[in-house]
């Protein structure tokens, strides 16, 4: 049970949102009129039971009450959670309230609604199923031309309708092991290994991937490289023999002196090859500062400082420069930087770089698994100072394009939106945006407290702006249509 102070219940209400239905009615003394199903009575204050949860008023708030009849209330909680779509607990209530009143309309109508929705999901589902038949199917006829880029969409087609497909994904893991093969083999070593960490991001309980990711980084005579790999591998398959078979051949043939300690300081460790220049020596001092700088600020806008953590890692080396042209890339625990790939970038992109990377580690720490990925994105690039194309987002509105937020988040988690990336990214720092410029950063930077003990986002958001977040998402939205 949550219990909320009498300003955010007010403010949440004088939203307005529309009721169906009447229901007990708590008159305020401010004047505000909160509606719901009374469920509990003391002598200090009174449970209301709401569309979203409960609340707690204090009963020195209220001028007077006035009850509803059970079937009103049942009425009210039912259209809630319709609204809410959830269908079980909603055919519940209207059930109820038809024990009640046999003939109530309201309940009859919304029980017909929901059986036409149960027919219609039912008939989405078989035409789904249908579809992941058929592009796997395709899938098969193009891999077997070896047209292994035109498989790959069919395959990621058919996994984005329906992620606990084990065929697809056993085809899919297969696929990304030949693509990535075929690349390697024909000399696109950048791409076989971008191809084979997507690959990783959304099979992360796969050891194939991973096992070929340094079998590549092997072959190429870069021992370093692979034994990170594998070792990284052994952790989450510590019982694989054929990973530690081949650590054991990587380092006797390692003739490489490992990564030294650069620089550790408060929040970051770096580690660089041993051998750099005097120019690269520079560079990496500069940037060292850049995330000194914004690690301190970071800190001071989440009034949040990450303990000092030995592995969180820092690379900086010309070998892993084509793999990350972008030059900084956060790894979920460590933020890789190629410093070949920075050479001609401006003071301003790489601050910008650095903050994104930064900001993303410091979610990462502060909320681990119980930060949305959108939230993570969209935040990151909120800081980072990226710009906020609105155009782009009523553009794909008009066009059918924009993506609901659930898909989103899938997008964000899996690394899989492919051409829709910018669209993802955008829709993410639109959201985030527009919370910050309604609400405030302080409400945010509140909400990701509250997340990181474990509370939903969607009550966290909702706790602190005092607007459900459905309700919230949906404003937006609309914004973006004007």
């Amino acid at each position: 049970m949550r219990y909320f102070p009498l300003a955010l219940i007010t403010a949440l209400f004088f939203l307005g949102r529309p009721l169906n239905v009447m229901a007990d009615e708590l008159f305020l003394k401010n004047g505000r009129v909160i509606k719901g199903r009374i469920v509990k009575k003391t002598t200090g204050d009174i449970k209301v039971e709401v569309w979203y949860g409960s609340i707690n008023v204090e009963r020195s708030e209220v001028y007077s009450i006035k009850e509803a009849s059970p079937k009103e209330n049942y009425l009210l909680l039912a259209d809630g959670y319709k609204m809410r779509n959830d269908s079980q607990r909603a055919q519940a209530f209207y059930n109820l309230a038809l024990e009640l009143d046999p003939e109530c309309r309201e309940a009859k109508g919304a029980l017909e609604e929901l059986k036409g929705k149960a027919e219609l999901a039912q008939n989405l589902k078989k035409k789904r199923e249908d579809k992941i038949f058929n592009l796997n199917e395709l899938a098969a006829q193009e891999n077997g031309r070896q047209n292994y880029a035109q498989a790959m969409k069919y395959l990621k087609e058919a996994y984005s309708l329906d992620k606990g497909n084990d065929v697809t994904e056993d085809n899919l893991i297969e696929l990304y092991l030949n693509y990535s093969g075929q690349l390697f083999k024909s000399g696109e070593k950048a791409l076989a290994a971008e191809l084979l960490a997507e690959g990783k991001r959304m099979f992360p309980e796969n050891a194939e991937l991973p096992i070929l990711e340094g079998e590549f980084y092997y072959r190429d005579g870069n021992y370093d490289a692979a034994i990170r790999i594998w070792q990284e591998a052994l952790k989450i398959f510590p019982d694989s023999r054929h990973i530690q078979s081949r650590l054991e051949e990587a380092f006797r043939l390692n003739k490489a002196k490992p990564f030294d300690t650069y620089y550790s300081g408060t929040l970051f460790c770096f580690k660089a090859p041993n051998d750099l220049n005097r120019e690269e020596k520079n560079r990496l001092d500069s940037l060292i500062a850049v995330f000194k700088k914004t690690g301190e600020n970071l800190g001071a806008r989440l009034h949040y400082y990450p303990p000092k953590i030995s592995n969180i890692i820092f690379y900086g080396g010309r070998d892993i420069s084509p793999v990350i042209p972008s030059g900084i890339f956060y790894n979920g625990g460590e933020i890789v930087v190629s410093l070949p790939a920075l050479k001609n970038k401006s003071g301003k992109e790489i601050e910008a770089k650095v903050t994104y990377a930064c900001t993303n580690f410091f979610l990462d720490l502060l909320m681990g698994d119980n930060c949305p990925f959108w939230m993570r994105e969209g935040f990151s690039l909120y800081l980072s100072g990226a710009p906020y194309d609105v155009n782009l987002l009523k553009e794909a509105e008009k066009k059918g394009n924009f993506l609901k937020l659930r898909r989103v988040e899938e997008f964000l988690r899996d690394n899989n939106a492919g051409e829709l990336k910018e669209l993802v990214s955008m829709e993410a720092l639109g959201l985030v945006s527009y919370i910050v410029e309604n609400y405030g950063e302080k409400f945010l930077y509140d909400s990701f407290k509250q997340i990181a003990q474990g509370t939903d986002y969607e009550d966290a958001l909702e706790l602190y702006l005092a607007v459900p977040f459905v309700q919230l998402n949906y404003e937006w939205v609309e914004s973006v249509k004007k």
